[in-house]
């Protein structure tokens, strides 16, 4: 199957796989900036991978919402005149797993390319 380039690579990434990747970015987002989820979509957006260019809103808030189910983060509502927000932090778990799975990822990501690299002989 030949690849849209409109699309670019993140239309052929199975959606299990694109979650975990996401799952990761946003827990290590969640490691440096304690934040809601719009900002939390707003910064991701930033974020140069075809995981993340995919993420609607909705994407975010089954993330966070699993990821506090998991123990990785945790909420409180803070007040804003008459608006309340849901700031996300990390727990000392979640901090943990923040870094081994970005080291996990990284070695992947090493892994991929040189596979591509001796495949492709790119």
């Amino acid at each position: 199957m030949p690849w849209d380039i409109d699309k670019g690579i993140g239309g052929y990434f199975d959606s299990a796989f694109r979650r975990g990747i996401a799952k990761v970015i946003i827990l290590n987002y969640l490691a440096k900036h304690k934040s809601h989820p719009y900002a939390i979509l707003k910064g991701l957006k930033k974020v140069p991978s075809p995981a993340i260019a995919r993420l609607s809103k909705s994407d975010i808030y089954n993330i966070i919402s699993s990821l506090e189910n998991e123990g990785y983060i945790t909420s409180r509502v803070l007040l804003s005149g008459a608006k309340a927000k849901k700031i996300y932090t990390v727990t000392a778990k979640g901090g943990k797993v923040a870094h081994n799975s970005k080291r996990i990822l990284l070695r992947h990501i090493l892994a991929m390319k040189n596979l591509v690299k001796e495949e492709f002989n790119e």
